[in-house]
This record gives structure tokens, sequence and C-alpha cells, in this order.
């Protein structure tokens, strides 16, 4: 299953498993107020989902995980 509808993250659960994605690839998925604000619905939903036993949080493409701008 996929949740559609954010624009900086991607959600996705296979069986017991739920996979965040970080999806800012151009600025090394950068996190920004958006991002925090997408983060904060698909963490309250996952909480909530008692079919999951693990969730594994990633970054879309290959150069960073996750970059904080200051």
């Amino acid at each position: 299953m996929t949740i559609n509808g954010f624009d900086t993250i991607i959600y996705e659960k296979k069986n017991t498993i739920a996979y965040i994605t970080l999806n800012r690839p151009r600025t090394l998925n950068a996190y920004n107020v958006r991002m925090r604000d997408e983060l904060y619905q698909v963490l309250s939903a996952v909480k909530d989902d008692a079919e999951l036993s693990v969730i594994i949080l990633k970054g879309s493409g290959d150069k960073a995980f996750c970059a904080v701008l200051t």
C-alpha cells in the first residue's frame, strides 16, 4: 500500500513493514517545514497502525540521507 499526496516523502506499507522515504534528492533531502509537517502526518498514522512491526526511514538519491540547512 502506498499513500500518495505528499510532496517531500514517500510512504509505502508492505505486510508489517512501513517504508518512509525522504524524497528531495536535488537538495540532498534537506529537511524543511513541509517535510516536517508531512512526517508528522505519516508518523501519527504509523503510530496507530497495530499491523506494523517496523519502520524503515531512508533517503532518496545516492548522495545523502538528509541534510539540514542552517
